[in-house]
């Protein structure tokens, strides 16, 4: 059983909600998971952790450390998010996968089986690669940059009406104005290309 409901200021920007900690597998006492959220009794929350919104964790999914779970987001299967990563909009977290440190999953993203996730930051932006789940159940790669997401053939496509321009120079131009930044996200896209070659696979979507 769960512990009393009490209203709880999961964020600076978010007003308090009804809310409870949530009592792990072990008896221990975990993080606090809004009543608009769902976590199972088999799924394992730490201390300083967070769940809300209409979240959904379960299955045997751990979340700990300062790690968040919201909006609509799911980890289910025996995914592990930790450090002070991050999983929000509709993306779903499930298999063996694992999110953590800094990592930030989001958007529609997909991330199954025992994929690979690597991250980092540059020029105080958080920057997050992963593969999503495609139709096959194999995906796209994915460099979250910022408040960018897109797949890494999408990065480097010539866009339109831009003189030839990809998409490193015309975001380069759009946020700052100095095209010299395009050289340092197509490094990265070159690096995650190069890092993601021996990865294993991600597995179908779980129904």
């Amino acid at each position: 059983m769960d512990t009393p409901i009490t209203l709880h200021k999961f964020t600076s920007y978010l007003d308090a909600v009804p809310a409870h900690r949530h009592i792990n597998p072990d008896g221990t006492e975990g993080g606090w998971v809004a009543e608009t959220a769902t976590v199972a009794p088999t799924a394992t929350i730490g201390a300083e952790a967070q769940v809300f919104g209409s979240a959904q964790v379960f299955g045997s999914a751990r979340v700990f450390d300062t790690a968040w779970v919201f909006d609509t987001a799911q980890v289910f299967g025996s995914a592990r998010v930790s450090g002070s990563a991050w999983v929000s909009d509709t993306a779903r977290v499930s298999d063996t996968a694992r999110v953590s440190d800094t990592a930030r999953v989001s958007d529609t993203a997909r991330v199954f089986g025992s994929a690979d996730i690597l991250w980092g930051k540059h020029a105080g932006y958080n920057w997050t690669a992963y593969r999503v789940a495609g139709s096959e159940g194999i995906g796209a790669y994915v460099l979250q940059y910022g408040c960018q997401t897109h797949t890494l053939d999408e990065w480097d496509a010539i866009q339109p009406d831009t003189d030839g321009a990809d998409l490193h120079a015309e975001l380069s131009r759009i946020h700052t104005g100095d095209l010299r930044n395009a050289i340092v996200t197509r490094a990265l896209v070159a690096f995650i290309r190069a890092s993601f070659r021996a990865t294993a696979t991600v597995s179908p979507e779980a129904t």
